[in-house]
């Protein structure tokens, strides 16, 4: 393959190439006039000496291009030659770029020469068509245990993950890439420190994940352009990979300082902030980016994208747009990292919003009694912590208390112990009170109902029970009748179920409490028939009064007519 630079100068020896000049620099851009680009073409602008630097056509404006430079504007000149390239950089691709780490160019950082590449491809690229996307039906385990069971993530799936500050989004990040099944792995690394740069790769990812990985990298110090273009060959790299047919995992950390480069950029160029700050050009960008990721024809892309709230506000206006674009959030709680419980994923306000497709029926079963007996504790944590709650008072919230610990247990994970996914769910069932309690909670709920039927019924039984004794006596043949033919209703159904699985479960107690709430809704729906049946018959009865006082009025208003009529003896004399 014929390398860029050399099609550039074979094109130039063929035909001569219009030069233009530099004609003015404002902030972060500059100014090019006297030369024709499209947007999103490189410009070469040369500077004094053999140096020159490479810039991005990014909007046209009174017959200039307007330019954003890939590196430091430092030796620029009023008049400095700027040569079109007639195409946008490209960026290297092939299995080679596996455990390397590249810059936004797609060079090679790490000092272990350059990369074999198999093809050359632009960063942009449409996301595929969504008749084409297949349903995504089967887990990606993550080998985190909080991950894998309360925000299962499926293969070709796009999770967010939202976090303020220094509350553990890195180290979740790099247990994600070290325990995942999937075979390429693809780390864009936006904006971040110098410093922990090296201290991610060496103590966070290591050699284990590196090997199979490929990592891009913009620090905050590089132009906006740059950190742009970073996520941009991020997302092309895994896109190749999924044409190839792999399944890939990519990973960018942060969204935030992508949509606040696209900031810079936008207003640079004279676009109004519209959204707190941001202008329309962001939202554009993050979902043109979001939407490449996911499941094809060929491949998958599963994608975790870390997103920097400020001030730990979830409703700021990148979180709140990458939100509605994702297909599920993460959300990390401050005051668990405080309290050293990582990872410190805050489980009820964190959904996967494919957890009903890729998880079984007793999965998703375990998974909804976890969060729900989470939310009740949750929901009573002020008393419990005052010492106000005393046990026995409700039933939901002592199982609740019961089996906190032993999830927090199950949740909690070091950041170097990674999870196989049978395991996770095989703690996570053995952490609830061995099967009885998702039992236990149906019940609880079914003595609910039953309360909310009795307390319903209880004054219309008060209300009809004299009237109704009267009636059934009188037209047992006719209520018996309509007896027969009144449909039962489904609790009873349900708890005959709930009878039978209490019996695999716990002969001696379950299934006692199960007879004893059977006999109870048996009794009163027996009760409620009848009441039914009665409350009938009386509007019959009713209604059948009104018709007998409404002909005896009028048989009475006849003959009060007839008597008045004179007879004809009366007439004649």
């Amino acid at each position: 393959m014929i390398p860029a630079s050399w099609k550039d100068e074979l094109k130039r020896s063929i035909r001569p190439v219009p030069e233009g000049r530099v004609c003015r620099m404002v902030g972060l851009h500059l100014e090019v006039e006297g030369v024709d680009a499209a947007l999103g073409e490189a410009i070469r602008v040369e500077i004094e000496g053999a140096d020159k630097i490479l810039a991005e056509v990014v909007a046209i404006s009174d017959g200039r291009l307007v330019c954003m430079p890939y590196g430091e504007l430092a030796g620029v000149r009023f008049g400095a030659r700027a040569i079109p390239l007639n195409r946008a950089p490209a960026v290297a691709v092939g299995r080679s770029i596996l455990g390397r780490i590249v810059d936004a160019n797609g060079h090679p950082i790490d000092g272990m020469g350059p990369i074999v590449a198999e093809d050359m491809v632009g960063v942009l690229n449409a996301a595929p068509a969504p008749l084409v996307r297949p349903l995504i039906t089967e887990q990606l385990p993550l080998g985190i245990r909080v991950l894998d069971t309360m925000v299962a993530c499926g293969k070709g799936q796009r999770l967010g993950i939202f976090a303020g500050a220094g509350v553990g989004k890195s180290s979740l990040v790099s247990m994600a890439i070290r325990g995942t099944k999937a075979p390429v792995k693809v780390l864009a690394l936006i904006g971040e420190r110098g410093r922990e740069v090296r201290e991610f790769i060496e103590r966070d990812l290591g050699e284990e994940g590196l090997a199979s990985a490929a990592v891009v990298v913009a620090t905050s110090d590089q132009p906006a352009l740059v950190r742009i273009r970073a996520a941009l060959t991020a997302t092309r790299i895994a896109e190749w990979f999924r044409d190839q047919g792999e399944d890939v995992l990519l990973i960018m950390d942060s969204l935030t300082r992508l949509a606040m480069a696209q900031r810079e950029v936008g207003i640079s160029t004279g676009e109004p902030p519209t959204m707190r700050g941001y202008p329309p050009s962001v939202g554009s960008l993050m979902a043109r980016l979001l939407e490449r990721a996911g499941s094809s024809d060929q491949g998958s892309i599963t994608a975790l994208y870390t997103v920097l709230v400020d001030g730990d506000d979830m409703l700021d206006p990148v979180a709140d747009a990458a939100r509605s674009i994702l297909d599920g959030h993460i959300t990390l709680s401050r005051t668990r990292a405080q309290m050293s419980h990582y990872p410190a994923v805050d489980v009820l306000d964190s959904v996967s919003r494919l957890e009903s497709s890729i998880l079984s029926d007793r999965q998703r079963l375990l998974v909804q009694s976890a969060r729900r007996l989470l939310a009740v504790y949750q929901g009573s944590v002020d008393l419990i912590e005052v010492g106000a709650y005393r046990p026995g008072v409700n039933q939901q919230l002592d199982l609740a208390i019961a089996v906190r610990e032993r999830l927090e247990a199950v949740f909690g994970q070091d950041v170097h112990e990674l999870s196989p996914v049978e395991t996770s769910w095989s703690l996570l069932a053995e952490a609830m009170p061995r099967g009885k309690l998702v039992i236990a909670l149906r019940l609880a709920e079914m003595e609910r109902r039953v309360k909310q039927i009795a307390a319903a019924e209880a004054a219309a039984r008060l209300r009809l029970a004299e009237e109704a004794q009267t009636l059934a006596t009188g037209n047992a043949l006719e209520l018996s009748r309509e007896l027969v033919s009144l449909p039962g209703t489904p609790e009873l159904a349900t708890l005959g179920r709930l009878s039978c699985t209490a019996a695999d479960q716990d002969r001696r107690v379950t299934q006692e409490r199960t007879a004893e709430l059977l006999a109870a809704l048996a009794d009163l729906h027996e009760k409620q028939v009848w009441t039914n049946a009665v409350t009938r018959l009386i509007e019959k009865r009713h209604r059948q009064e009104r018709y007998r006082e409404e002909r005896r009025s009028t048989t009475e208003l006849v003959e009060s007519a007839l008597r008045r009529i004179p007879r004809r003896d009366d007439v004649h004399s």
